[in-house]
């Protein structure tokens, strides 16, 4: 008896917060609960039973320290709760830029953008879940790191949001950071660059550009500033928290970089063939997916077939490759391409 007693007493010192979630997980600018409707969920979901001063009582000490509940008189009154961080909108530019980033995976973006939506209300939530769609878009394959147990087993842990967390720690510290970078080669293979060896990285900033996420810092194998995808780092850098920081250059500006990284941009779909070196196939898995069937044809060279946009940009990033990336079929996109070169020689 004394543990029910107990127990009950518990529940209704908590009654506030139950009836702040209710009005948190199912009203929005389009749905309510009435006072009725709180009796009944405070009873089958907490076994509380209230009376009506009760509800309002409670609602009035949650408005007094700062939630916005909105009360509407009608034959009974109806509550919403009103005070959301975001509204629609603005969750459906956060969901489209998670959904979109070819840093996050698959289940990483799903489980992000599902995230975001619940902050919306119980009707938009609905809505913005039923747009959610990352099956068409390019993601990277670097879905997790490893750890082995003690008992042995093979766990996953979200290694994009491991090696963030690692570079805003030591961009807060002002330090440095030592990691191994990697590539793509044209069988999907890892293949580390610097042979192997960390690269030793002082951190300045952050930031999404066109579909990646990178870091920018300096470099001290290169002696300079330099970026890399965040997404290409394999497993969370070490935080050296001993060897503080090459501050940035003076002469350095940090937007004129920023704003040099390029873009691309999309036109009409046709079906064509590329030609590449191997030591380019991760630009080239990048540009057009790492699902994509690739062919060795040898002598250091690969080939793939796809259905992706044409026109200008593409042709541009195919000739900044100066003969390592090759058009070769189709013969109309081909032609495309040739007279493009043409006029940017001005020989036309």
């Amino acid at each position: 008896m004394t543990d029910y007693i107990n127990k009950s007493n518990k529940q209704n010192k908590l009654r506030p917060l139950f009836i702040l979630k209710l009005l948190m997980e199912l009203t929005d600018d389009e749905s309510y609960l009435t006072t009725p409707e709180i009796m009944d969920r405070l009873d089958s979901e907490y076994g509380l039973k209230v009376c009506r001063q009760t509800i309002k009582y409670d609602i009035d000490q949650l408005t007094e320290i700062g939630f916005e509940i909105e009360r509407t008189k009608g034959i009974s009154y109806q509550y919403r709760y009103v005070g959301r961080t975001f509204d629609t909108a603005e969750l459906r530019i956060l969901i489209d830029a998670v959904i979109s980033s070819k840093s996050l995976s698959r289940q990483k973006s799903l489980a992000l953008a599902q995230k975001l939506s619940s902050l919306a209300g119980i009707c938009p939530s609905y809505a913005l879940n039923k747009s959610i769609d990352v099956n068409v878009r390019v993601k990277t394959p670097n879905e997790s790191i490893y750890e082995v147990t003690e008992v042995g087993v093979k766990t996953p842990n979200e290694a994009i949001y491991y090696i963030t967390d690692a570079i805003n720690k030591a961009i807060s510290l002002e330090c440095k950071i030592a990691f191994h970078y990697f590539e793509y080669n044209s069988m999907k293979e890892k293949k580390y660059k610097n042979k192997g060896k960390e690269y030793i990285f002082s951190p300045y900033r952050m930031l999404w550009d066109g579909d990646f996420y990178y870091v920018i810092g300096y470099s001290d194998k290169h002696k300079k500033v330099a970026s890399f995808r965040i997404d290409h780092i394999d497993r969370a850098p070490v935080v050296l928290e001993e060897e503080s920081a090459i501050p940035m250059p003076v002469d350095f500006d940090l937007n004129e970089f920023i704003n040099s990284m390029p873009r691309m941009l999309d036109s009409e779909r046709e079906k064509i063939t590329i030609e590449f070196d191997n030591d380019t196939a991760c630009a080239v898995f990048d540009r057009f997916g790492y699902d994509v069937n690739v062919t060795l044809i040898g002598n250091g060279k690969s080939s793939i077939t796809v259905c992706t946009a044409v026109g200008p940009v593409l042709y541009s990033w195919i000739a900044g490759f100066a003969g390592r990336v090759k058009l070769i079929a189709s013969d109309k996109v081909m032609e495309e391409y040739r007279e493009m070169l043409i006029k940017a020689l001005g020989l036309k």
